[in-house]
């Protein structure tokens, strides 16, 4: 069985797809991702084919197929859709995004299960003190800067428990936090 798929992403500058994984037996047919929209995909992916020889993955319930990595890379809200593929050769042919090659009644195409949209809100974190999408050492630089006193522009003080006004241990614990988890690369 063949499946062809898109991903959508309703609005650029917020996350984008950096990888497609196949999961269990299903294989992917290309070795990267296909056509990206977008800046560098962050509208989605058209076709992202693949193929498995089993007759009985997907056609009894849903299965994972594969698994989408996205990467934030903005703030915003955004929503991702994964549907059929839409391109005039494949929807003619895949109908809802599925081509059987061969199965017995249980695989009627038109009974393809879409997981539901996904809703993403992307903020920055709270340790990316100068706002460049990074927490780095040009953060540390500011947060050491304002170290045991009230801070100046832009603030250190960014631990939501501490509200005291007051760059302390609270807020180099937030800080090392978000460092460490790498969570804007």
């Amino acid at each position: 069985m063949q499946y062809v798929h898109d991903v959508e992403i309703s609005s650029g500058g917020i996350v984008k797809v950096t990888s497609v994984e196949p999961l269990g037996c299903f294989g992917t047919t290309r070795t990267s991702l296909q056509s990206p929209q977008g800046t560098d995909g962050d509208l989605g992916v058209e076709l992202i084919n693949g193929f498995t020889t089993s007759f009985t993955e997907g056609l009894t319930g849903p299965a994972e197929l594969y698994r989408l990595t996205l990467r934030v890379i903005g703030e915003g809200s955004t929503e991702v859709t994964v549907w059929p593929a839409a391109a005039a050769g494949f929807a003619a042919g895949t109908p809802e995004g599925l081509k059987v090659g061969h199965t017995d009644s249980n695989g009627d195409p038109n009974l393809v299960v879409y997981p539901a949209t996904l809703s993403i809100t992307s903020v920055p974190p709270a340790a990316d003190i100068d706002g460049d999408g990074d927490v780095d050492s040009m953060d540390f630089g500011i947060l050491g800067s304002q170290w045991f006193q009230a801070p100046d522009e832009p603030s250190a003080d960014i631990a939501p428990e501490g509200g005291d006004n007051v760059v302390d241990f609270l807020d180099l614990g937030v800080f090392a936090e978000q460092w460490l988890a790498g969570c804007c690369i």
